[in-house]
């Protein structure tokens, strides 16, 4: 279980990293922003 637990919050961290990145991305074109929401 607590294994499990090391796993799961490893990638609830690295899907952190990820989507702050493409939010960033996002950020720097607005154009782009519409496309990416839908």
């Amino acid at each position: 279980m607590s294994e499990f637990r090391q796993v799961y919050f490893r990638i609830q961290v690295l899907v952190g990293l990820v989507m702050e990145t493409i939010y960033k991305k996002v950020e720097k074109y607005p154009n782009s922003r519409g496309n990416f929401l839908s």
